[in-house]
């Protein structure tokens, strides 16, 4: 789960494209599986199901398709947290993504 800082217009609820693949951007590995992707206006959040789901240890990038740009420059961040397969399993947050928007419409992705 990843907190989404631009909302998309219209609905409470929008299903959303996403892609993941093993290992980072600069050192791909195999695509993956999803499961049920989907996005909430609120609270801003995006859950993405893995089927199957991912192995403990396993480095994994996560690609989206842009709703709107922000408004305004800068540096954006969102929380990840991750949830293993079960009725009742806890959270665990895995640290903080960031995305850098220029003034040009240009974008990057950043992992720490």
């Amino acid at each position: 789960m990843c907190r989404d800082f631009s909302p998309h217009p219209g609905g409470a609820k929008r299903r959303n494209t996403a892609r993941a693949i093993v290992g980072t951007r600069s050192h791909q590995g195999a695509r993956l599986t999803l499961g049920e992707v989907i996005q909430e206006r609120a609270p801003r959040t995006v859950f993405v199901n893995f089927d199957p789901p991912v192995t403990p240890g396993q480095t994994v990038t996560i690609g989206r398709s842009p709703v709107q740009n922000p408004r305004y420059s800068g540096i954006y961040l969102f929380g990840v947290t991750a949830f293993p397969p079960g009725e009742k399993s806890h959270g665990q947050f895995l640290g903080y993504g960031r995305f850098h928007f220029y003034g040009d419409g240009g974008s990057q992705m950043v992992f720490p």
